[in-house]
Parts: structure tokens; sequence; C-alpha cells
């Protein structure tokens, strides 16, 4: 029986791919109702559904392929990103601890020679390192990428040198004094270099300083120079008192070589204002003490000894020319011990300085008189005289039953001062009779006063 409308093989494939490409075209689906119905038999139904389903299926099929591939490419370019970004942070941090732990053919300072400092930086990352911001930002960038690309062609591969023709050290690193102000050089001799690189480094504060003749560090009063081809040396201008410590010359052989040495930064002595005493006025009778204060490097000696030679009387009773120490204690002082004081420092470093200091004491005005009794003839020319003693200066005059002297022709009233010191003369011409009897020469000042009688007779 034969079957109407028969459709033969290759139009169902035709059907199938136009049907295919109209699926959700409303314009498709438009024209397929325009079209005529097509009746057909259970295979082929079967063949045409069959096609439907393997095309489905190829379509699934490249569709996941597809996304597996953009996958793939997708962890493939990520992996690249990875790779390039720990191979530069590899490199940075090669040149990071090449600068502050050391360097040698890939392997960071590990801090087991005796002259290591503190084992290096150990794997912080340079922004976790505190000293990142005061080491330039790894030179300018031109110098940054020639010093990477040292670092590549250094870790390219490892060649086994024999002892003898690896770089050594061809003097050992003098220890240098610098006075403050004047210019440091430290000088690092290496002999066979070859292409290893010379470094130098602050051990304390584990700064790298230079990397050949490359300038690390920020501070501009270093410099390096290469001489006679073996001779490394890192000069420090205006040196200062902080730059004093020990400095590392490395060389990143593997394992590393280094050697140190000692910068002594020596400073002259300077006697501070304060706690040094300045000028004291005390009590006759009293205890007192006098500092002196100074700083330097080294240390400054404090000797004390008195401006004008006179002994000094120490706690234990008894008295030296000099003593040493930043106090000096005098108990019960005394008018003998006023006077000028001097406070001297030194350490050995030239100039050495002083700083004077007065002790003053007060006491009260006394009299001493040598000649209570003094006798003169009518006509006779006699002077009087009186020593007194009183700090502060005091008021000394003459009087003559209860009355004060006048200066005149026949009665001349003199004072002669040495320090606390005063001595009073009075000088009568051509003494008469009403001139005789007691004369009094008196002192006074704002402590007290004094007075003493010298009896004028007739011979």
């Amino acid at each position: 029986m034969k079957r109407k409308h028969k459709i033969p093989d290759i139009s169902l494939l035709i059907m199938a791919i136009w049907f295919n490409s109209c699926i959700g075209n409303a314009m498709c689906a438009e024209n397929s109702r325009s079209r005529r119905e097509i009746h057909l038999n259970p295979h082929e139904n079967e063949m045409l559904n069959g096609h439907f389903n393997h095309h489905s299926d190829l379509q699934q099929q490249q569709q996941h392929e597809q996304e597996q591939q953009e996958q793939q490419y997708q962890h493939q370019h990520e992996q690249h990103e990875v790779d390039e970004m720990m191979f530069n942070h590899h490199l940075e941090q090669m040149v990071y601890n090449m600068r502050n732990g050391g360097i040698s053919n890939g392997h960071t300072y590990n801090g087991d020679d005796i002259n290591d400092f503190d084992g290096g930086l150990g794997g912080l990352l340079p922004h976790e390192l505190p000293e990142h911001d005061h080491i330039a930002h790894h030179l300018e960038m031109q110098t940054h990428e020639e010093l990477l690309e040292d670092i590549r062609d250094d870790t390219t591969g490892v060649n086994i040198i024999p002892e003898k023709d690896l770089p050594k050290f061809g003097e050992p690193l003098q220890n240098v004094t610098v006075p403050v102000g004047r210019e440091a050089v430290l000088q690092c001799v290496v002999d066979n270099l070859q292409t290893y690189k010379i470094a130098w480094l602050r051990v304390d504060t584990q700064t790298i300083l230079t990397i050949q003749n490359h300038v690390i560090t920020k501070n501009h009063r270093m410099s390096i120079t290469h001489a006679e081809k073996r001779a490394w040396i890192l000069r420090i201008r205006d040196v200062k008192e902080t730059d004093k410590g020990w400095y590392m010359c490395q060389i990143n052989t593997d394992p590393m070589k280094s050697q140190v040495g000692y910068l002594d930064v020596v400073v002259p002595p300077d006697i501070l204002d304060y706690p040094t005493s300045t000028d004291m006025v005390i009590r006759e009778g009293s205890n007192v003490t006098l500092k002196c204060a100074a700083t330097g490097s080294p240390t400054p000696t404090i000797t004390w000894r008195r401006e004008g030679g006179e002994p000094i009387p120490i706690p234990n009773g008894t008295e030296v020319m000099s003593y040493n120490g930043s106090f000096l204690t005098i108990a019960k002082v005394n008018r003998l011990n006023m006077g000028a004081y001097l406070c001297i420092a030194s350490n050995g470093i030239p100039p050495t300085v002083s700083k004077r200091v007065m002790l003053i004491v007060h006491f009260p005005p006394m009299i001493w008189i040598q000649n209570q009794l003094v006798g003169a003839a009518i006509g006779q020319n006699i002077t009087l005289e009186c020593q007194s003693e009183a700090f502060p200066k005091s008021i000394n005059y003459w009087m003559k039953n209860d009355t004060i002297i006048v200066p005149g022709e026949r009665f001349i009233p003199e004072t002669y001062e040495n320090g606390y010191k005063i001595t009073m003369r009075l000088t009568i011409n051509e003494v008469e009779v009403h001139d005789f009897g007691s004369y009094r020469c008196v002192a006074k000042n704002s402590l007290g006063d004094t007075d003493g009688t010298i009896k004028l007779y007739r011979k």
C-alpha cells in the first residue's frame, strides 16, 4: 500500500536543517503555517526526530567543548599572570635582600657568619619592612632594570668555580677614627672580583649604602669610588656623631663573603650650661657644692683648679692643687675659699675647654689694728692705720669724739682695697695739742658693722 506524500530521505535532511534554523524565529513559524501540512508515517517521524536529537546533542557537545576551551584559556592566562607576578616578586625580593641582607647567586643572607648582622631580613616583603622607605626606589628605573638584569645573569645557572679563582679580600677592613665634621674614608680591597658585586652596608641599622658604583642610601654625604681596580672606597663627608658604628663590605659569592670595620666619631669636649654651676654666693660657714657637666666622645674628664693657684679644700680636711670629678664639695666655707674656680674638661680631642665659676662668700666686717697706741710730738705728721675685711664691700670712715672726720688740709683719710680686704689710713699733719685723744675706724655693710680704736698720745 502506497503512502501519501512520501518524502525522500534527503528531504528529511533539508527539512531538519530548515527546522533547526527556524527554532525561535517567528517568521519561520509563520511561513511554516502557511505551507501545506506534511503527513509523515511513524518511520519517517522516528527518522526526523532522531536527526533532531542527534543535531541537538552535537550542538550541546560543541558548546561544551567551546566552554572548556574558554575556561582552559582563562586558566592559562591567569596562571601566566601569577607566574609573571611571582617571577617579578622573586627578582624584587632578591634585589631587596641584596641591599638589606646580602645575596649570593639567589640565596639570601642567612646570618651564619660571625660578621652577620641579625641574619638579614628573612622572608619579609619589601612593603613590610620599616627601612623600605629609607632606600631609594631601587635607584632610578634604568638602574633598577640593570640590577634586575644583573641578578638574572647571576641566577641563570650555578657555575662551580674553584676556591682559588673566587674573589677574596686583599687586606683587612681597618677601623677608622675621625673627628666630628671631618671626612671618613673606609676602604675595602678585593682581588679577583670578576663579575661579582661589592656592597657597603651599615650593620647596626641594616641599611644598604652602595652596590658597585651606585649609591643606594638617600644620605647625600656618602659617595663610593673605585680605585686601582681593587679598592672600593666609601666616603662620608661632614661626619656626624650618629655615623658612628659598624660598616660591612660584602661580596655576593656563594657563600657570601664579608668583613666589617668600626667607624669611631670623636667629639671634642663641650661644657654644658646646665647643670654646670654659675657664680655662687654663700654665707660664711655653710657648705657648698660646685657642679660641672660636659659632653664629648670619649667622655671628658673633669678637673677643678683655682684660678689664682690657691689650694682647694676637700671634704677629708686636706687641701689639693687640683681635684678630679664633676662635683666639688667644700665644707664650712670661709672667706679664704672665695674666688674663681675653673672647671676644665678634656678627652684627648683638642681643644680642651674650661668654665670659670666664682664662689662669693658673704660675711660681716671685721677690723684688725696693729698699733692701738701711737705717740706724736707737737707739729709732727702722724698716720693711724686699721685693717678691715668684709663682703659685700663695706663703708669705711674715721671718727673722733663721736664725730665723723671730714677730709681737709690737716686730716686726710684714705682707703686701699685688695679684694675683700681694706686698709684704712688717717694722716694728721702738724699735730696740735687738741689733736691728742681717741680715734675710731668704722666698717659697715649689709651684714653688720664694727669699729676699732687707736689712742694718740703726746710724746
